[in-house]
């Protein structure tokens, strides 16, 4: 019986092993490196969903806030003391929105984030109290001066809300600035 080598020419064989290299130079070269490249593309894309799914439900909680009180005047629409978490979050809203017509300010965004662990204060009258932090992250395209009374009209306000943060950066408009603002609403638990 004749061996496989006398079967087949040596120019055949040797094309079959270059075709099996080139073969397998495509797959290393080309094939795996878009196999990774696809896999890090469906977990970019499973990280999106989520982050998705947890703006869709801060939309909803905003939108459950604020047809939660329909009763209150907005234009006096204030943070105190005695507001729930689920009241806190439309008087800083509305707040923010009538200050930022007032001094100009286009507001971009206004996007509640959820709230944090719940904070227990004695304020000295022997009545601890327990407050929720909801932080709200606004950007908005302002002139530098009016974002300066804008900020000192919502420092005026009173009540319970603080601005944590500020980042300002150039805007492509001379003349206006770009806008990052963390603000802190805090509702009251108990």
């Amino acid at each position: 019986m004749r061996e496989l080598k006398d079967l087949i020419p040596r120019r055949a064989m040797a094309a079959v092993l270059v075709a099996g290299a080139a073969v397998a130079g495509v797959h290393f070269a080309v094939l795996a490196p878009l196999a990774r490249h696809t896999g890090a593309q469906e977990q970019r894309a499973r990280e999106l969903a989520s982050e998705v799914a947890q703006a869709s439900e801060t939309a909803r909680q905003l939108t459950e806030w604020l047809h939660q009180d329909r009763q209150a005047s907005l234009a006096d629409f204030r943070i105190t003391d005695s507001m729930s978490p689920a009241q806190a979050v439309p008087a800083l809203l509305q707040r923010l929105s009538a200050l930022g017509t007032r001094h100009a300010i286009w507001v971009r965004s206004i996007r509640p984030e959820p709230a944090g662990a719940p904070v227990t204060v004695d304020p000295g009258d022997g009545a601890p109290r327990t407050y929720v932090r909801i932080p709200v992250r606004v950007t908005a395209v302002a002139q530098y001066r009016l974002l300066g009374e804008f900020l000192e009209d919502l420092k005026g306000q009173g009540g319970l809300a603080k601005v944590r943060k500020v980042h300002l950066s150039a805007d492509a408009s001379p003349g206006l600035v770009d806008v990052e603002l963390w603000i802190d609403a805090f509702g009251r638990v108990s």
